[in-house]
């Protein structure tokens, strides 16, 4: 046969396609082992298929005889025949003109042959490692070929783009070539004939997308298959005595299992392509198939098989690019799973991974797509250490106090602070079960410091989401009863605010509270909750009136204080109750059978609709319906009995132009009735809530922009022009400043969206009120513009961070769009009011508010410090900005020793901005206000030591900054001697040990040194 073969026509392909057949036949008997003395010819490819070129078409059959032969007879061959069968069929793997199929045969023959390669090893082991390095290294490459060109081919056609071909680079085998790719149908990709550059050679290459599947499947069982023959071959162990040293890959091997990783887990994508256009694979809900989910445990299992060194040592390196993996293609978890269900792997993967994550926190502050993944991939971590307790409680230990610190520290000057205490949720959650006393001794000492923030957090003023987190966290600290007695009092508010709450926070208040009462003495326990009895008590008779469980556990917990639950009864109880005898505004309605009339209260009906607009649960009809009854309640507050001719001549009357405006106080032009005046800004609200309503915009938007120019007239027409009101007067009506209040109540809402709307009903106001007054200036000299500045401060002072935000950007609005001398009259009173906000928002979570007052006021002292443009110059406009800027510089001097830090270093910031605007030093700035700080710099009427921690660095961090400067703006005298001096110094370590620099310095300054 073999001569057959050998004296076969090179041009007579169907002569050796024929012999081959028979071959074929011949090698499926028990005749195959008379071949294996010569198999090894068989492996020259010059015999096997001959030279002509047209003997191409019968290439896979013959490989595929020939692989049927070396299969069979496997365990019959040497070394060296197994050798030329792996260089034969590697080559194979990498020849893009044999099918997909033929490849995959071939690979499927190279992972058969590791096992008869680790007989061989226990006679020539260095041999057959370095086979089984090669092969690694072979399927590795085919990885990358099917990564970084053939995958992303076929992708692209999926979704219907043309593709420009990847640029091979060096690393790429040299056959590959560019394919076009036709329409894919029915799971088929079909090419054209393609030539390749190099030879001249036509093929048609099938690309099959299950065919890649089925090939990528193989590659990864291949690989697993040469990891097992690593460690189950007998190897020569070098000059070394280490017992292990057999199990560890050397740093050749090392790097070829790193390449694995990158290119294996991008050919893994193979599975996300969507060949059935009616199955939809959504990012969120992630539909694998069981061939996928085999794929990826094997690949999983590559990695739990080696040594604890080599593993960390690949995926230490591997870490980011696995992550990104992860977000691209959300099945990939299935790996990372996989290594932390390993009790091996688990605390090795476990420790590699939250390293990661801990440096990439900041992260989940602003991203959203990435916040949800890291917070997956920490709850996956926090997951491991209820597996394996023993293992991974010291993996998470060092790492416990980084995470629940830079948590908090992050939520209170992150745009999203909610992820973060979604971490500590899950942190808490998953370390809670009463089984960790390693992670709980380390949790203690952070108790005190954490419990006070999340108690200070769920009191304050938060989204009702965000208060429901609040609480949780604090019922829910993993640490034991006897270690929460000294600062049960702290419980207590979130206790009472969880059995107020939603069914989930009521279950766990109850759980809670049941467990105190069972644990604590009476009189102990008593004395906890005096403070808040009423409130408990009243909480859990009303949680009886529930259907669920917990209507069953709160009759329990009564139960259980005896006569306590009735003490109570003592208490004011909390009644909902009207404050009017007859409503105010009523629609009255005339029966023919009945004399007296019926009135049916508007209000009530006003505040369903702004209920129903508020919420995202109302269906689109009832929505519409609801702006309705708003929009009719409007059109009957609004009188337009005047005639348009008399309208005009009013509003172009002279004395608007030219006359006076009358400069009263804004609470005379307020009706008194206060009822009828909140029914109606709850309509005004609800208007500004339609308008912010995508399906309703359209609709609202013009009465809206009416109605706010229509109040702005009737304002005007009061407080301006031929006949102005000190004191308003009407029999029936509301006062147009009612506008005003209901625009300060949309800008200081926690849905920022309102904003939006609120904005640019500020801008008609303006707008208006402009092109009556003539310009600008005389339009903000209206009582109704004051008034707006005025409540945009006030919005500044609340206690919610929303409200302080919305404040903000009214501010920010006004310094754009008023006139430069109301904007000069207002800078100061603008100032105070962001400063207030920074120095009220310290500690709190604000959702970034912090950042942007910051830009706010910079953007403010940029508007008004900046010299005034020549066509505005005047004498009087120069003595008003001079005057504004002065009394700006002179608050902000002031600020520099601020104990609050955030107060300080702005104002530090601005000081050196203003210096920039005005092209003069920070010195030359601060010179007119330096009195401000003679008896602060240096301290000469109140020592350090007297003023608290917080002051004390305020008032060294203002020494540094106002002595640093250039030139000098004080001049350091002696004012002790020495030893005076350091004494004063050494009494402040104990205070700011911290900043050594700052007290040595206070020292030198305050004596001779």
């Amino acid at each position: 046969m073999l001569n057959l073969m050998r004296n076969c026509p090179k041009e007579a392909a169907h002569l050796r396609k024929e012999l081959l057949i028979a071959a074929r036949h011949i090698f499926a008997t028990d005749l195959r082992q008379k071949f294996i003395p010569s198999i090894d010819k068989l492996f020259d490819e010059d015999l096997l298929i001959g030279k002509g070129i047209t003997l191409d078409s019968i290439r896979p059959l013959a490989y595929s005889t020939l692989a049927d032969l070396a299969h069979h007879v496997r365990q019959s061959l040497s070394l060296d025949v197994l050798i030329k069968a792996v260089n034969l069929f590697s080559k194979n793997v990498h020849d893009e003109t044999l099918a997909v199929g033929i490849q995959t045969m071939s690979c499927k023959l190279l992972l058969n042959l590791v096992d008869c390669l680790r007989h061989h090893s226990e006679i020539e082991p260095q041999r057959s490692r370095a086979i089984l390095s090669k092969l690694l290294k072979v399927f590795v490459k085919k990885f990358e070929t099917i990564a970084k060109i053939q995958l992303p081919l076929i992708i692209q056609k999926c979704k219907g783009q043309s593709f420009c071909g990847p640029s091979t680079n060096s690393s790429s085998p040299a056959s590959l070539s560019l394919i076009n790719v036709p329409d894919l149908k029915e799971d088929q990709i079909s090419n054209e004939p393609a030539k390749s550059s190099g030879t001249g050679i036509q093929w048609v290459n099938s690309v099959n997308v299950a065919e890649f599947r089925s090939l990528v499947k193989t590659l990864v069982g291949g690989v697993k298959t040469i990891t097992w023959g690593f460690f189950n071959s007998k190897f020569q162990i070098s000059d070394t005595g280490l017992p292990n040293h057999e199990k560890l890959f050397s740093p050749d091997i090392l790097h070829s299992y790193i390449d694995l990783v990158h290119y294996a887990m991008e050919a893994l994508d193979i599975y996300t392509i969507n060949v059935n256009p009616n199955q939809q694979r959504t990012s969120g809900l992630i539909s694998r198939s069981k061939e996928e989910k085999e794929v990826l445990e094997h690949f999983s299992g590559i990695f739990l098989m080696m040594h604890s060194q080599n593993f960390q040592e690949i995926f230490s390196t591997t870490i980011h690019f696995l992550v990104e993996r992860i977000h691209k293609n959300q099945s990939l978890q299935v790996i990372a799973n996989s290594f932390l269900a390993n009790p091996t792997t688990s605390p090795l993967f476990a420790t590699v991974l939250v390293e990661y994550l801990l440096d990439k926190m900041e992260e989940m502050g602003t991203n959203l797509e990435r916040s949800n993944l890291y917070l997956r991939l920490f709850k996956l971590v926090f997951g491991s250490v209820s597996l394996f307790p023993v293992e991974n409680e010291q993996m998470l230990r060092p790492h416990l106090h980084k995470i629940v610190i830079r948590s908090m520290e992050l939520a209170l000057i992150s745009d999203e602070p909610y992820n973060y205490f979604l971490l500590l949720r899950a942190l808490f959650r998953s370390i809670g079960g009463g089984s960790h006393d390693l992670l709980y001794q380390e949790f203690l000492p952070l108790l005190p410091n954490l419990l006070e923030g999340l108690n200070r957090l769920q009191s304050g003023f938060h989204k009702q989401h965000m208060r429901d987190l609040f609480v949780e966290l604090c019922l829910t600290v993993p640490v034991r009863l006897s270690s929460l007695l000294p600062y049960l009092p702290m419980l207590m508010d979130p206790l009472v605010s969880a059995l107020n709450g939603s069914p989930t926070l009521i279950s766990q208040g109850l759980r809670t509270l049941e467990l105190c009462v069972d644990n604590l003495q009476p009189d102990f326990l008593y004395d906890h909750i005096q403070p808040v009895r009423a409130a408990l008590m009243q909480a859990l008779w009303k949680t009886l009136r529930n259907q669920d469980n917990a209507a069953l556990v709160a009759f329990r917990v009564l139960g259980k204080f005896g006569g306590g639950n009735r003490k109570m009864m003592v208490e004011p109880q909390i009644l909902s109750y009207q404050k009017t005898e007859k409503p105010t505004i009523s629609i009255v309605t005339y029966f023919q059978e009945y004399e007296t009339p019926i009135d049916f209260p508007v209000d009530e009906a006003i505040e369903s609709a702004l209920r129903a607009l508020g919420s995202n649960s109302t269906e689109q009809f009832y929505r519409r319906q609801s702006w309705e009854i708003i929009r009719c309640f409007l059109a009957a507050f609004i009188s337009l009995d005047d005639e348009k001719h008399i309208l005009l001549k009013l509003f172009t009357h002279v004395d608007f132009v030219e006359s006076n405006i009358i400069n009263s106080s804004t609470l005379q032009h307020k009706i008194e009735n206060e009822t009828v005046r909140g029914t109606h800004q709850t309509a005004l609200i609800g208007m500004l809530v339609a308008s912010a309503t995508k399906d309703l915009r359209d609709s609202v938007c013009p009465v809206m922009a009416a109605v706010v120019r229509h109040y702005t007239m009737v304002a005007i027409a009061q407080q301006a022009g031929p006949f102005p009101q000190k004191v308003y007067q009407t029999a029936n009506g509301v006062d147009p400043l009612v506008l005003i209040d209901a625009l300060a109540s949309c800008m200081g809402h926690e849905e920022k969206e309102l904003c939006k709307p609120g904005i640019a009903c500020m801008g008609i106001i303006l707008d208006t009120a402009t092109n009556i007054m003539g310009n600008k200036e005389r339009a903000c000299r209206l009582p109704i513009i004051q008034y707006l500045a005025e409540k945009m401060i006030s919005l500044c002072y609340d206690r919610p961070w929303y409200s302080k935000v919305g404040g903000c950007q009214a501010i920010q609005f006004l310094c754009k769009h008023m006139s430069l001398r109301a904007l000069f009259q207002n800078l100061f009173n603008f100032l105070k009011a962001f400063m207030f906000v920074l120095m009220d928002l310290e500690g709190d979570v604000s959702n970034g508010a912090i950042d942007i007052t910051k830009n706010y006021m910079k953007t403010m002292l940029e508007i008004c410090l900046s010299p005034i443009s020549e066509c505005y110059k005047n004498a009087d406009l120069n003595d008003l900005q001079s005057k504004a800027s002065y009394e700006v510089i002179h608050e902000l001097v002031r600020h520099i020793t601020s104990p609050n830090a955030i107060v300080r270093e702005e104002s530090m910031a601005l000081l050196k901005h203003i210096g920039t605007l005005q092209s003069k030093t920070v010195s030359e700035v601060m010179d007119p206000h330096k009195d401000v700080l003679a008896d602060i710099i240096p301290p000469k009427k109140h020592l350090l030591r007297h003023q608290p921690a917080n002051a004390q660095i305020g008032l060294m961090d203002g020494n540094t900054f106002c002595t640093t400067l250039e030139p000098r703006l004080f001049t350091i005298g002696t004012i002790c001697n020495a030893s005076t001096a350091l004494k004063i110094g050494r009494s402040q370590k104990f205070v700011y040990t911290s900043n050594k620099t700052l007290i040595l310095f206070y020292a030198i300054i305050s004596g001779n040194v």
